[in-house]
């Protein structure tokens, strides 16, 4: 079996305001190994799993990257990496006069 990516995934970072706030992309280091990915996600037949699922939600933390971007960033990995976004949990314009203030562009 082969690493090699049969697909890459890329996404350029949009208008980024350098807040936390606004959230950002995480990604899973290893994960593209189906070996990891499923250690990861697996989930026990009886549904008794609580000691697992708790230390596969340590290992999930240790492995997760979140790369500071900064507005035309490009991010580039292998399709089979687990990423997903992190809340966007800014307040936006509570004003009413920009109606795009707290949202995250992106480009994929």
């Amino acid at each position: 079996q082969t690493d090699n990516p049969s697909v890459q995934n890329e996404f350029v970072d949009g208008l980024w305001t350098g807040s936390s706030t606004m959230g950002g992309t995480a990604l899973v280091y290893d994960s593209h190994r189906l070996s990891v990915s499923a250690m990861l996600l697996a989930e026990s037949d009886d549904g008794n799993d609580n000691d697992n699922a708790s230390l596969r939600r340590q290992l999930l933390e240790l492995l997760t990257l979140r790369p500071a971007l900064d507005a035309g960033d490009v991010v580039i990995f292998d399709n089979r990496t687990l990423h997903y976004g992190i809340a966007n949990t800014s307040k936006g314009d509570t004003t009413g006069k920009d109606s795009n203030a707290g949202r995250r562009p992106m480009l994929y």
